[in-house]
């Protein structure tokens, strides 16, 4: 009688379960970007996040973002109409799951606009809606760098660490970040509210 088969498929359910019980706190990625001096994406700024390829690049007023799985484009933007001079992405991705991430995309001038989010989930990516807020302390930065993402029961819920925040449509709205909630479900992103 084989027992070890039995002990190692128990195992492996009981890990299967937890995953799936327990909140997931998704891993913030940060990436600079290289130039990329030849080939298809010549002249682009490459930031690579292991699942997925992100390309940006500004040339006067044209402005191209593109994102690639396994050398596949899954996401395309063309912008020639915003005065947004720069596209800076954060990859937050599950720790458990390879196939699954949350992507914020800054939209920037001299200081934040805000966030595009996209979720990745078995290559394929949604434009789950916008972040409206920046940091308001020091250089009006990226919320991305105060934000928390976690898988909690079936959706993705985004928390802010307790910095002053503002509001990039109405900058006199300065809350404070631990004040402010997101969720995404159903790959659409809604602000909870108290």
């Amino acid at each position: 009688m084989n027992v070890l088969p039995l002990i190692v498929i128990y195992v492996n359910l009981i890990l299967t379960h937890n995953r799936n019980t327990q909140n997931t706190e998704f891993i913030r990625i940060i990436t600079k970007p290289a130039l990329v001096e030849e080939g298809r994406f010549e002249g682009y700024l490459k930031y690579d996040f292991d699942v997925i390829e992100f390309y940006s690049k500004v040339n006067g007023i044209n402005k191209t973002v593109i994102i690639t799985n396994c050398n596949k484009i899954i996401y395309e933007l063309q912008d020639s109409i915003s005065d947004v001079m720069i596209y800076k992405p954060v990859f937050f991705k599950d720790p458990y799951d390879r196939s699954k991430g949350v992507l914020f995309v800054e939209s920037a001038t001299e200081f934040s606009w805000g966030q595009s989010v996209l979720m990745i989930e078995n290559n394929t990516l949604y434009e789950c809606g916008f972040i409206d807020y920046g940091v308001e302390e020091g250089d009006r930065s990226s919320i991305a760098l105060v934000s928390n993402i976690e898988n909690v029961n079936d959706s993705i819920q985004i928390t802010f660490e307790n910095v002053k925040l503002y509001q990039c449509s109405n900058e006199e709205n300065q809350p404070m970040g631990d004040k402010i909630k997101y969720h995404i479900k159903n790959y659409k992103i809604f602000e909870i509210t108290n």
